[in-house]
């Protein structure tokens, strides 16, 4: 696992580098597993690879779920403070299939909550998948943290969620996986404007290129 997290950090930050070069200034975020964060020296290695690609620490997000704590957490804190101390940004991926998980909450620096798609997926028309959603982006802001929703396809489900003042919406509703090229071409078709809904649908909405709601 180590290996292929070095793969794809290698692979996301050169493309965040060219963005750069091309005038488009998109963060990018990568998955990384427990076992990563238990490797020694894991958050100097990320900090030095920023520094090659000549990527602020700012356009980096690392993806951890509170699986990290569960062996070696005093290891685990350090290496996650690390990253933050050099400014990468950490978000809590998959929140509410866990078993601890507003324990972990309280002792993980994360500045974003993702709330699962499990729950998402039926926020529309299950009204106890609602209530853990709202209750979820509640608790989040009131700690200071941003929420995501994954698992997004469908106009209504987005409304909701506006409503429920969810920060941003990840999944196909935004758009589908893309190579760089495409993704490249996808974001300079929206320049400035960033991604956004019809006007029709959603009169008082818009979102920026990360799916984020306004």
């Amino acid at each position: 696992m180590p290996h292929l997290t070095e793969y794809v950090l290698e692979t996301a930050l050169g493309q965040v580098a060219r963005w750069r070069a091309q005038g488009l200034f998109v963060p990018v975020a990568v998955n990384v597993s427990p076992r990563d964060v238990h490797t020694p020296g894991f958050a100097g290695s990320v900090a030095a690879r920023l520094a090659r690609h000549g990527v602020p620490a700012g356009a980096l997000q690392l993806e951890i779920t509170e699986h990290v704590l569960l062996e070696d957490p005093q290891r685990a804190a350090d290496t996650l403070n690390g990253l933050t101390g050099h400014g990468v940004k950490m978000s809590l991926d998959d929140f509410g299939t866990g078993y601890s998980s507003l324990v972990h909450l309280r002792r993980l620096p994360v500045s974003e909550l993702k709330i699962d798609r499990s729950f998402v997926a039926r926020l529309a028309v299950d009204t106890e998948d609602a209530e853990i959603v709202r209750c979820t982006v509640d608790l989040a802001h009131s700690l200071g943290l941003l929420v995501v929703a994954e698992g997004v396809e469908d106009d209504e489900t987005w409304e909701r969620l506006r409503d429920l003042g969810c920060d941003a919406v990840q999944g196909w509703l935004v758009a589908a996986a893309m190579p760089p090229d495409e993704t490249t071409a996808w974001l300079r078709a929206r320049g400035s404007r960033g991604w956004q809904r019809p006007r029709a649908a959603l009169p008082a909405a818009t979102a920026d290129d990360s799916g984020r709601i306004g």
